[in-house]
Order: structure tokens, then C-alpha cells, then sequence
């Protein structure tokens, strides 16, 4: 699974849980847009490391072989409005969701909410003088990423019966 597919994946969960407009809910630092109208949330993906050796590899007849292994990444979620406690009932509503169908719906078994790094905080910011009502929650996300090689095959293999003076572990042989 690539980056874009997880901020893909992340942000279809979050406008599904939260009942938020598309418009509303966007991937952090990658939009040259203003900032959307209150509420919204931005997302934010990082920290993407292998958790463990490959789970499988499987080779194809035509010399390829896929290997799959397990991953994780942490997905930190900002929620911004003017109304008081808005933002935390925002992510409230997105961290309950997590323990839903609507996972299972929308991560297709692909990914899935392995830990909460930080509960929804609320966290104002002040803005212009004036103080905005901004809330965090940070969860890690599992995944799985296969990575596909052309490793070739060897067809057959040929042994001559003819040994010109091969030494193996001190032993001499004579063809």
C-alpha cells in the first residue's frame, strides 16, 4: 500500500465518521488552498517503519518474487472550529469509529487501528489574538506493503561427471 492510499483511505474514514463535507476534511501540508470554514480536520500521516520480518513471500513461475510485509504509521488528526468543544466531539466522534464496522468497510481488511498514541486533546491555539478551539487524537495505523522483485529462475542445472583436480575440505579429487 502507498502513502497516497493511506491519506486516501484516512480521509474517506474521517468524512464517513464525522459526517464532515469532503471539503472539510484535508491532508495536512499538501494543499496550496486556504484554509477551509470551520469545523474541519486536517490529517497527517508519518512515522512509517516495518514492524517484523517479511510474513510471505511467494515466487511466481516467472521469476518474481512478491514479498509482504507488515508496517505501521502514525495518523495525527486536528480538528479546528469556533465553537466550543466542537473540535473534541469532531475527533470524539472519528476515535469511536475506529472500534466500528466502519473500519472494516472502509480499510477493506487492508489497514487497520492498531493503537491510540494520544487520546483527543484539546489543545487551543491562538490565532490573531483570538483563541481557536483546536483538538488532537493520534492513533498508529497497520498496514501491509509488498514490494515485487524479478529475482529470475535457474531452469536447470548441469554436472559434469568430470572433476579436473577439485579440492573440498582437504580432499583431493581426480576426474
Amino acid at each position: 500500500m502507498r502513502i497516497n492510499e493511506i491519506h486516501s483511505r484516512l480521509r474517506k474514514f474521517t468524512i464517513a465518521a464525522t459526517g464532515l463535507d469532503e471539503g472539510k476534511v484535508i491532508i495536512a501540508n499538501q494543499s496550496v488552498l486556504t484554509r477551509p470554514k470551520k469545523p474541519y480536520i486536517t490529517i497527517a500521516a508519518s512515522g512509517f517503519k516495518n514492524i517484523a520480518t517479511p510474513i510471505e513471500k511467494i515466487l511466481s513461475d516467472d521469476g518474481e518474487i512478491k514479498t509482504t510485509i507488515s508496517m505501521v504509521c502514525s495518523a495525527s488528526f486536528q480538528a479546528f472550529s469556533d465553537i466550543t468543544f466542537e473540535a473534541e466531539e469532531l475527533l470524539s466522534d472519528l476515535y469511536i469509529n475506529f472500534s466500528t464496522e466502519l473500519q472494516s468497510n472502509i480499510f477493506n481488511g487492508d489497514m487497520a487501528k492498531r493503537r491510540t498514541l494520544k487520546h483527543v486533546s484539546a489543545m487551543p491555539l491562538i490565532l490573531n489574538q483570538q483563541i481557536e478551539n483546536r483538538a488532537i487524537l493520534e492513533v498508529e495505523i497497520g498496514y501491509f506493503k509488498s514490494v515485487i522483485e524479478q529475482v529470475g529462475i535457474i531452469e536447470a542445472v548441469e554436472i559434469d561427471s568430470h572433476f579436473n583436480g577439485l579440492h573440498l575440505n582437504g580432499i583431493h579429487f581426480d576426474g
